[in-house]
């Protein structure tokens, strides 16, 4: 059986020149399955991303998910991504058939300014999920390239900063990514406290963050109280070897 994807919005990104193509799906990830085996067979219906597709490869081309949105809006955040990023544009895109909206917009009016003033050229700073500083950026295209995702999708996460996110599942996830003038002082002290607390505890858990760094032993109990978990949590966090609150703990 096939994997069900999100309605939403799909980026197909050139990493050499940078230049996208945006569509919308009821089903994201099967869409984007379905561009890849066109491309991959050299009959995809749009003759500048197949051309470009043979020419540089895809090992250089990035297949991703742009956002998730309720099925009746697919279609009115596909034309204002298009529009944002001037996909129809042949200097920065692959988009051919004009997008026509239908449905009224999913993001707030403020939102939508703030993405589209100056977005290319937008500064970024970026912290561990633990708070901590990692490296500014002059624009969201350099940033992307650090981490091997597309620019649209920096852009997304420094609008909606999530400090108490715990999915770890790729480079990106391990990251806040913030204007430069934003403060995550008040994250850095809730993982400084943790550690601190993890450190003066003895167990026989092994407790790392999601950078591999040894941070202490606890109990299975110590562990409860500290990052506020379920004993259930940690029993199945160790035997899937999968991270629990962005923290990997071993037996």
């Amino acid at each position: 059986m096939r994997k069900k994807g999100n309605p939403g919005v799909y980026i197909i990104q050139n990493k050499i020149n940078n230049k996208v193509y945006i569509g919308a799906s009821k089903d994201t990830y099967n869409r984007l399955c379905d561009h890849k085996v066109m491309l991959r067979g050299n009959n995809h219906h749009n003759i500048h991303l197949q051309s470009a597709f043979n020419k540089y490869g895809e090992e250089n081309f990035i297949f991703d998910t742009l956002e998730d949105c309720d099925e009746q809006f697919i279609y009115s955040q596909e034309n204002y991504w298009c529009k944002m990023l001037n996909t129809h544009d042949r200097n920065y895109g692959y988009n051919i058939d004009p997008t026509a909206p239908n449905g009224k917009c999913a993001v707030s009016d403020e939102t939508r300014t703030k993405m589209s003033i100056g977005a290319h050229k937008r500064p970024v700073r970026v912290h561990t999920i633990y708070g901590d500083f990692y490296k500014d950026f002059s624009d969201l295209y350099k940033c992307a390239q650090e981490f091997e995702i597309v620019a649209p999708n920096v852009h997304r996460k420094m609008n909606n900063i999530n400090p108490k996110k715990t999915l770890i599942d790729s480079k990106s996830s391990m990251y806040l990514f913030s204007d430069i003038d934003v403060s995550l002082s008040d994250v850095k002290a809730y993982w400084d406290d943790v550690f601190l607390n993890i450190s003066e505890c003895e167990g026989p858990y092994k407790i790392y963050t999601c950078f591999g760094t040894f941070v202490g032993t606890a109990t299975s109990r110590d562990i409860v109280n500290i990052i506020n978990v379920n004993q259930g949590a940690i029993s199945t966090a160790v035997k899937r070897g999968t991270y629990l609150k962005t923290l990997k703990i071993v037996k």
